[in-house]
């Protein structure tokens, strides 16, 4: 592992690392499938992030907040229960890491994750610390959670590893605060997932050929008035297509002469004119 797994999470050093570079988290979002506007979003985010060296991602909620203070009881209680009537205290061990890189080097500098622990040789652990009616709900169905199958087998696709326990934390319910279910590394999933990545990476790395440069310090006055690098492009852009569309059809509405175009345009000239506004606001 390189010298980002040594981190403490949450620390400015940690989120440094993490700039521009896909994460465990987000493996879900490079999966959606048709290019939809999650994974598009995604993929400007963190061009926006390669190019400034600052942080895009900035949502933060309660629920967030909670697993921050509850997660090492969290861990302490999965230490706790796997231990119970070992003749030795202390053999099942979580490892705490900061961010872990991909190790392969077409991968370098573009995709790590920052697991909740590491168990021995083969396994790992991924903590969440839901409401009581979610924590209940997973009890309940017993299964693995949909929404983080992504997350837990990226994590094994990067480490190495064969088995990944995903545990549930809710200390509200005191009769049953604790639910773990265990993944066993499934290749094929991981063979999905990292051609998606591959194919990620491949459009980020040309989109970021094409981008128009932009002042940092421009967009950090802007980050810190509330509104995102991400928000202000678009909306910029927005600005600048609805202008030009504006003006020419005022243009001809008015009958005002615009040199190579007819008075009386067709639908495919008008999404030809489109295409044209689009490419000279993003270059695409």
């Amino acid at each position: 592992m390189t010298d980002n797994a040594k981190l403490i999470q949450g620390s400015p050093e940690w989120h440094e690392a993490r700039i521009g570079k896909i994460t465990g988290s987000r493996f879900k979002d490079v999966l959606s499938k048709g290019g939809g506007v999650t994974r598009a979003k995604y993929m400007r985010d963190l061009l926006l992030e390669r190019k400034t060296g600052i942080c895009v991602d900035g949502y933060y909620d309660k629920n967030m907040a909670k697993g921050q203070v509850v997660e090492p009881q969290a861990r302490t209680y999965y230490e706790k229960v796997n231990n119970a009537g070992s003749d030795i205290y202390g053999s099942v061990k979580v490892e705490q890491v900061g961010f872990i890189d991909h190790p392969l080097e077409q991968y370098k500098g573009y995709v790590g994750i920052s697991p909740d622990g590491l168990i021995g040789i083969d396994g790992g652990l991924e903590i969440k610390c839901p409401t009581v009616k979610v924590h209940l709900e997973y009890i309940a169905k017993n299964v693995m959670p949909s929404q983080y199958v992504a997350q837990v087998q990226g994590n094994m696709w990067i480490t190495g590893r064969q088995w990944w326990d995903f545990e549930s934390f809710c200390p509200e319910v005191k009769a049953e605060p604790f639910w773990c279910i265990r993944v066993n590394r499934d290749q094929a999933y991981i063979n999905k997932l990292a051609s998606a990545v591959d194919i990620f990476i491949q459009e980020m790395v040309e989109m970021q050929k094409n981008q128009v440069e932009v002042d940092p310090q421009l967009l950090i006055d802007v980050t810190e008035g509330g509104c995102s690098e991400l928000e202000w492009q678009v909306k910029l852009q927005n600005e600048i297509r609805g202008k030009i569309r504006h003006g020419l059809s005022c243009a001809y509405m008015s009958g005002t002469p615009i040199d190579m175009l007819p008075a009386n345009p067709t639908d495919e000239l008008k999404r030809t004119i489109n295409l044209w506004v689009d490419f000279i606001v993003t270059g695409e």
